[in-house]
């Protein structure tokens, strides 16, 4: 599959035109001109910027930019699509007060939409020293930094199929690692596992629409480096949520750059994607735009510092040694700055528009709407997204907390049309089946939408995006499995990772050959996730919890790329964590889901919701203040298609007998979903069984 290119006269993606080069006093990055290429970096306090062209051999050959304003340029005859290059900057080098200028550090182009050659351990040090620090090490990292390259870049105006307009209250999202995702997969050919055309492989869209998806989450798909202590270490980022360029595509992930066409990736994505909308599945791209790479001030210097560090970092004022960091990772993007916004905006419409890109998901989306200290749900960053005619349309996902402050969760407080991670539903539904006492109100507002958290929105029920785990923290098997985290394999004698895990090991830490304790384990996801699927709001399952996925333990396997994070495809025919089995129950769940209007509200108010206590009369408020309930029944009424819906759960370890609602005898209901193997027996009372979650259907 081939998409048509463009030249040098049409790029709608930054809304101008290159006939006569009209416009380009407000365009970045690199494009091919007649005869050559023309060049544009935002560098306000630098004194000077140099565009560095590299040859086969490795040599280099300097171009003096101009200056216009606070953007530099240079065009260049005789150069081509693969050009290898980068930009040095001169400028004041003062600590105290942020700024870093040093010549001798090759930089990236922030608009580059081509990275090759990541740095190594040593390339990480040497890119950036503070040993002395009244001087700029004069170290020249050009022999080891990442290169940028000229492409000609795929056009927007052929786009891989429409955008998929599927309603927010529909939506089922399945959050993956796109190399994970396939690397063990025995039906997709070996040069393609882990790859962009792995993932749009027919056998995974097969398998996902069995499964009922209709919007995957890919993890960060955009270049990125590797810690210095993990590489030391042997281990790498494996999650890529250390950004070096947010245009160009992470080339481990292409199929075309392991055979020797990196060029070829443009493509590659955009058929991936082609297909995922063929198979009726909208593609979201998680994005990291709260920090970088280059971390804080001792970390490794190879693009935004060097170009300018106050001008894209929120740096404190009174200490420029220190930035203003909410992120937790060394720095924090200038998002409420003129070129830090510019260049979120600019990199999202590539995504969306070159590439296809459905939606996005915002990490730490918090640091992101800090103005410029204090959250504010009109920060120019979110007023920026709400004004712009391409990216208000998208799925936009936030991440709603970041780290280190006093207002650092902010869930429920982003503009309407945003979608958040819903951190409460997550917890609650944890305590809730692990048995935590009086957690029963609380999961009644979670299982309707968290409409105290979401209601002000006017949105409806599909502003939460409900989860139970997500790729930071445990599996779901794990959360079943163990009470502890198991995060030695990180180097980092497990300090690192959540130690607020609110899991319960069914009585025995770890893997067991007890098939009682295996048999408890599968029972519990079956609830979990019975309860997620059919909540009010949009569902995230993570990876492999269908498939009883383990990563032993490990809560923030980040920098395992190996098979503790990769998805396992291999059954366990005999144990009674067999993947097959949890796969057909989601399966199940969402067929459930789907044709039931009951569970896909546009509105809070839209359907009637009726407590029930276990004598089959309406909860009283002593009810719901009881602290030792471990039970919840409910029935949905009211809806389009006029059943009568009535979901169960029970965390007790004891059945629990529910009397039929008034003038509602159970012989009038079927059972949709059961997680317990044993059944309900529909009696005059309804005894439900142990930790089980259920859905009835009045007949």
């Amino acid at each position: 599959m081939t998409f048509a290119r463009y030249g040098a006269t049409v790029n709608p993606w930054v809304a101008e035109s290159d006939a006569e080069h009209q416009g380009d006093r407000r365009r970045l990055g690199a494009w091919l001109i007649e005869g050559g290429a023309r060049f544009a970096v935002a560098a306000p306090s630098a004194t000077n910027v140099y565009l560095c062209l590299f040859d086969d051999r490795g040599l280099e050959r300097r171009h003096t930019m101009t200056r216009s304003g606070d953007i530099w340029r240079c065009s260049v005859s005789d150069i081509a699509v693969g050009q290898q290059y980068g930009l040095r900057a001169e400028g004041p080098w003062d600590p105290d007060h942020g700024d870093y200028f040093n010549v001798n550090k090759l930089l990236v182009d922030p608009y580059a939409q081509l990275v090759t050659n990541a740095l190594d351990a040593h390339g990480l040090t040497a890119a950036f020293r503070l040993d002395d620090p009244q001087q700029p090490d004069e170290t020249d990292t050009a022999p080891f930094a990442p290169r940028c390259v000229l492409v000609d870049s795929p056009g927007p105006e052929v786009l891989p199929t429409p955008l998929l307009e599927l309603d927010p209250k529909n939506l089922v999202i399945y959050e993956a690692h796109l190399r994970g995702l396939t690397m063990q997969h025995p039906e997709i050919p070996e040069e393609l596992r882990g790859t962009f055309a792995g993932a749009g492989h027919p056998v995974m869209l097969n398998y996902l629409n069995k499964l009922g998806i209709n919007a995957i989450e890919f993890l960060p798909l955009t270049s990125c480096l590797s810690e210095p202590f993990l590489l030391e270490h042997g281990l790498v980022n494996y999650w890529g949520y250390n950004s070096l360029n947010w245009f160009a595509p992470n080339l481990t992930y292409s199929a075309a750059a392991r055979a020797g066409n990196p060029l070829g990736v443009f493509d590659e994505i955009r058929t991936m994607v082609a297909r995922y909308h063929q198979a009726g599945i909208a593609v979201i791209l998680d994005v990291v735009y709260n920090h970088t790479c280059e971390g804080p001030v001792t970390g490794p210097m190879v693009s935004l510092r060097g170009l300018g560090n106050q001008d894209y970092y929120r740096v404190d004022p009174a200490d420029g040694r220190r930035y203003l960091d909410s992120t937790g990772c060394g720095n924090c993007l200038q998002a409420d700055g003129p070129w830090g916004l510019r260049l979120i905006l600019d990199s999202l419409r590539w995504w969306a528009l070159v590439m296809g890109i459905d939606g996005f998901r915002f990490d730490l989306a918090v640091a992101l709407a800090r103005d410029p200290q204090e959250f504010s749900n009109r920060a120019a960053f979110l007023q920026a997204i709400a004004a712009d005619p391409i990216l208000r349309d998208r799925v936009l996902i936030a991440e709603p907390w970041d780290v280190g402050r006093a207002d650092s969760i902010q869930t429920g407080a982003f503009p309407p049309d945003w979608h958040d991670w819903n951190n409460r539903y997550r917890d609650v539904v944890r305590d809730f089946w692990r048995g935590t006492p009086g957690q029963h109100a609380a999961l009644a507002t979670c299982v309707t939408g968290s409409r105290d958290v979401f209601g002000w929105r006017h949105q409806g029920p599909s502003a939460s995006v409900n989860f139970v785990t997500a790729h930071d923290g445990f599996t779901l098997n794990d959360l079943v499995s163990y009470q502890d985290k198991q995060n030695l394999a990180n180097a980092q004698l497990g300090a690192d990772g959540s130690d607020d895990n609110r899991s319960w090991n069914c009585g025995v830490e770890g893997p067991t050959d007890d098939p009682t304790i295996n048999a408890l384990r599968l029972r519990q996801m079956r609830s979990i996730l019975g309860t997620l699927l059919v909540s009010w709001g949009i569902p995230m399952i993570t990876m492999g919890d269908e498939r009883c996925r383990t990563q032993l333990g490990n809560n923030n396997a980040y920098c395992q790329d190996n098979a503790i994070s990769w998805m396992d495809w291999a059954d366990a025919p005999n144990s009674e964590l067999n993947g097959s089995s949890l796969q057909e129950w989601v399966r199940h769940c969402l067929q459930v889901r789907k044709s039931l209007a009951a569970f896909t509200p546009a509105q809070y108010e839209q359907y009637a919701v009726h407590w029930l206590r276990p004598d089959g009369h309406p909860m009283t408020d002593q009810d719901w203040s009881d602290a030792a309930a471990h039970s919840l029944a409910y029935e949905i009424s009211g809806t389009p298609d006029g059943s009568n819906v009535m979901v169960l759960l029970n965390a007790w370890s004891q059945e629990v007998p529910y009397a039929a609602p008034l003038d509602q005898p159970w012989q009038q209901w079927s059972v949709l979903l059961c997680s317990a193997p044993e059944g309900l027996v529909l009696g005059n009372v309804l005894r439900v069984p142990p930790r089980c979650f259920a859905v009835l259907q009045r007949r």
